[in-house]
């Protein structure tokens, strides 16, 4: 269960801090006052694949509208096991618009780590790259009660079949036979496999029954389901507001056990609108926040708000290393 442990404020002397705004107010500020048809470039097989500030945000809004047309309800929890790259802004961008709030969970971290975050933080939904990512970590799903949705970015041309074969299985849960509890122990340091090259989305792990209580969708019917409801995005900003939370990381405090910090749209947006020439103070009071994974995530999340914001200027997205 959350709570609050301890608040961390920025040291004397930091610079001025702008407050007032939310990352999507920041967006939309980008798209109306320059707009940049090369704002975010993704590496594909195909070559790089740009995409506008513009385009961007009209993703966003249908995506953010999918999953509350989901079943999810503002401020629930939902957990993103995605590589860096254009679906991860989009997906988080969406969290954002529709009062979701996001959890990133680093791909280096152990199965133990990315089992204890989605138990902690309560996630109803997650977010993950493709299946074969899924099928690693499904054995150890049944240990995650609040999950309700398993949202897939890239499925490969035979999705409807793998889908109707996971529907197959939770049928049969549901009916008088039912699937006996998976009690597979995590391997002690056990991690995701992840392929060292740009790849389609492939599974080919050994089948585990995903918990019948979760809905198995794709990311590309999330955004189809937003689209017919997309004169609705009004409303979306309507219930922002910048001390919402935002976002939970977790890092490790002394101990190796992970903690969660809790952002608000402040935090983050005023991270994006100060100078870059501000170091961060890595103080006793604050070096827990310096770990690697929350300086990548808050350097992502600052860097892709000030290029939508400037005109010119663009986020590059390299083919996946590790």
């Amino acid at each position: 269960m959350l709570g609050v442990d301890k608040t961390y404020q920025a040291p004397p002397n930091s610079g001025q801090v702008v407050l007032g705004h939310t990352l999507p107010s920041l967006l939309d500020q980008a798209c109306d006052r320059a707009p940049n048809t090369q704002a975010f470039n993704q590496f594909t097989d195909a070559g790089w694949q740009p995409l506008s500030n513009q385009a961007f945000r009209a993703t966003a809004e249908a995506i953010a509208l999918g999953l509350l047309n989901l079943g999810l309800e503002r401020g629930d929890r939902v957990a993103l096991l995605m590589h860096s790259d254009v679906q991860f802004c989009l997906v988080d961008m969406g969290c954002l618009l529709a009062t979701l709030v996001n959890v990133p969970i680093d791909l280096t971290q152990t199965l133990e780590q990315i089992i204890f975050v989605l138990q902690h933080s309560e996630a109803k939904a997650l977010v993950i790259s493709n299946l074969d990512l899924l099928t690693q970590l499904e054995p150890y799903l049944w240990d995650t009660p609040a999950l309700k949705y398993a949202i897939v970015a890239e499925v490969s041309a035979d999705w409807p079949q793998a889908r109707s074969q996971q529907t197959l299985t939770q049928s049969i849960s549901s009916s008088n036979e039912k699937l006996p509890l998976n009690t597979t122990e995590i391997p002690e340091s056990a991690c995701l496999t992840i392929p060292t090259l740009l790849h389609p989305a492939r599974s080919d792990h050994p089948d585990s029954p995903i918990p019948p209580c979760i809905r198995l969708v794709s990311l590309a019917e999330v955004e189809s389901s937003g689209q017919t409801q997309i004169s609705d995005t009004q409303q979306l900003r309507a219930s922002l507001a910048p001390d919402q939370l935002a976002t939970i990381v977790y890092i490790p405090d002394d101990t190796g056990q992970l903690q969660g910090v809790m952002l608000t749209h402040e935090n983050l947006s005023a991270n994006a609108i100060a100078p870059f020439r501000v170091s961060l103070v890595c103080s006793a009071a604050t070096r827990k926040l310096c770990s690697p994974f929350y300086r990548s995530t808050m350097c992502w999340r600052v860097r892709c708000s000030m290029d939508t914001c400037t005109m010119g200027t663009a986020s590059i997205f390299q083919p996946r290393i590790g």
